[in-house]
């Protein structure tokens, strides 16, 4: 439970929502007065996605979280994998658009560059 002095500093640190809640962002949990909350998949909560991590074992229909260069940097993503290749994979964000197929590296969390988002 957090004390009066933690919740004043988060209140520095971190946005307000519309009730007053703190969010923050790291851990992904929000506090309501001295009471701690986590949001479903964040932090300790159960994720509502199963990856595959291991780049060895890929195959197509696969769901991975992966990663994007540039502004978007830092933030996860959840894609399927389209294509598997020695080197790299094809993979989508919305598995109903034929036409949204990004090209990435084959890592344990796939990179796709910035400008190959679609």
């Amino acid at each position: 439970m957090a004390d009066v002095a933690e919740i004043e500093t988060d209140r520095q640190r971190f946005p307000f929502h519309d009730k007053g809640e703190i969010v923050d962002p790291v851990r992904g949990a929000s506090r309501i007065g001295a009471k701690e909350k986590v949001m479903l998949g964040m932090g300790e909560g159960a994720c509502s996605f199963e990856f595959n991590t291991d780049p060895a074992t890929f195959k197509v229909g696969d769901t991975v979280s992966y990663r994007v260069t540039g502004s978007l940097e830092g933030m996860p993503f959840v894609g399927t994998l389209l294509e598997v290749h020695e080197d790299h994979v094809v993979l989508t964000s919305d598995p109903e658009d034929k036409a949204s197929r990004m090209r990435a590296t084959r890592e344990s969390r796939p990179v796709v560059r910035e400008e190959d988002i679609c």
